[in-house]
């Protein structure tokens, strides 16, 4: 999955913890942080 105790990691797992489902909780973790959950780094811009 991802690097572990990155900060995305550990928003998607407490959200997952409280209920939510995975899809979306990816979504809120890598908004709300900035960074990408497979990497732990923030997505390169669109060229």
């Amino acid at each position: 999955m991802s690097p572990k105790n990155t900060k995305v990691e550990k928003m998607y797992k407490a959200l997952v913890r409280d209920g939510m489902d995975k899809g979306k909780a990816v979504r809120i973790a890598q908004s709300k942080t900035g960074q990408a959950l497979a990497t732990g780094k923030k997505p390169k811009k669109k060229k």
